[in-house]
């Protein structure tokens, strides 16, 4: 699948269905680390939780009640305990008594049931049940959820925050969990002003910096960022020197005199996977693997590294974290996109609701892929086939950009 070409003829251009390929292909999910349960959560479990004790350990009360010793006939029950949460009692009961019991608590030994306190009226000692209480009724059992030993959470379950209190009734205050990327994000260009320089004639601010930091804050992660000239050797020593799980290099991407990325990863011993993918925008990105670790050239354009970002980095992302892979929905189009007749594949920045008869993708209007406007609406990118021209009310491919899908 590699694109390398001898000498200076074009790089054969692949489907965007062969790049998912080849980035599931080289792709391995990172190493496992053991943190606290309370920094856990999202992460990915790699070694699967058992129970450390039953679940409940005791036999348990349901309700705020009245713990039986044998089934109701009508006759009173003698009262000889009370018992709440936390508290427990060596005594058994005995047929026609009765403990009185919140919620939680641990049963004592011979009982049938638990009489709801809203079924039973006291007096002194005196316990009458209103109502039948069949054999364990509002009893939780003891290990009725788990047994010690068995498997709570298996390996590869993403750590949703309500498996929290689970764990933590397991015991399993740390956790194996399959560790995040290291990122580093190398920025190239001559023309890029720092941050908070008067533009100079040619200069222009730095849009790709800080929308892949955004991008990536969003998944949870962080990058380490460098600005770079466009200069060959200094890229080529960045790129050499980088220990990064996943490195991003914006510009310098393409077949041009003075686009160095492909020749600084070849350099460092990556091997590239592709350099000229069938995408608009996002046609010249680099896909390139050292071993584990991987790398991709992102067109210089801010909305090519938005769609670059989503179509492509945030699977690798997924994989390395033992997670699926961002996958495409189907909606119904509410539009016509820009340049609807275009026959080239391309990717439309979109609006993603959820309407009476199910998803709805509004495509949202930008004029070339520098321009970023269409992105403060944006939660999701409709892919074409290129085949046909869309129209509105077309069923159409989306990828979602965010967890999200909001009510229309």
């Amino acid at each position: 699948m590699s694109c390398k070409t001898p000498g200076h003829s074009p790089p054969a251009m692949i489907e965007i269905e062969q790049v998912w390929k080849a980035v599931d292909r080289r792709t391995v999910a990172l190493s496992a680390e053991r943190i606290p349960l309370d920094q856990a959560g999202d992460r990915m479990l790699a070694v699967a939780v058992r129970a450390d004790t039953d679940l409940p350990p005791f036999d348990q009360s349901a309700m705020d009640g009245y713990a039986l010793g044998s089934a109701p006939s009508g006759a009173p029950f003698k009262q000889v305990a009370t018992l709440a949460a936390g508290h427990a009692s060596r005594r058994t009961l005995r047929p026609g008594e009765a403990a009185r019991v919140f919620t939680g608590a641990r049963l004592p030994r011979g009982t049938f049931a638990i009489a709801r306190q809203e079924d039973c009226t006291a007096k002194a000692d005196v316990v009458r049940v209103g109502v039948a209480c069949p054999h364990g009724a509002h009893v939780r059992q003891r290990g009725g959820i788990a047994r010690a030993g068995a498997q709570i959470l298996p390996a590869g379950c993403r750590l949703l925050p309500g498996v929290a209190g689970l764990l933590a009734s397991c015991n399993a205050f740390e956790v194996s969990v399959l560790r995040r990327p290291k990122i580093e994000h190398l920025v190239t260009g001559d023309e890029l002003a720092r941050p908070g320089e008067k533009l100079r004639p040619g200069r222009i601010r730095d849009a790709n910096g800080p929308l892949i930091q955004a991008l990536l804050a969003a998944l949870g992660l962080s990058t380490r960022r460098r600005r770079l000239s466009d200069s060959a050797a200094a890229l080529r020593k960045a790129v050499v020197k980088s220990d990064a799980d996943l490195l991003l290099i914006s510009g310098g991407s393409g077949p041009g005199g003075r686009d160095h990325a492909r020749a600084a990863l070849e350099a460092a011993g990556f091997a590239v996977h592709c350099s000229s993918v069938n995408s608009r925008p996002g046609r010249p990105l680099i896909f390139a693997s050292r071993g584990p670790r991987l790398a991709f050239g992102l067109p210089g354009n801010p909305l090519s590294h938005y769609v670059t970002f989503h179509g492509f980095v945030r699977r690798a992302i997924a994989r390395m974290e033992g997670r699926p892979p961002p996958r495409l929905l189907s909606a119904t189009l509410r539009g016509d996109p820009p340049d609807a007749d275009d026959r080239r594949r391309s990717w439309f920045p979109a609006r993603l609701t959820l309407g009476a008869g199910g998803a709805e993708a509004r495509p949202l209007r930008w004029k070339h892929s520098g321009d970023l406007t269409p992105l403060a609406e944006a939660n999701a990118l409709i892919l074409s086939s290129g085949e046909a021209p869309l129209r509105d009310g077309d069923r159409v491919a989306v990828l979602p950009a965010f967890d999200t899908l909001e009510a229309a």
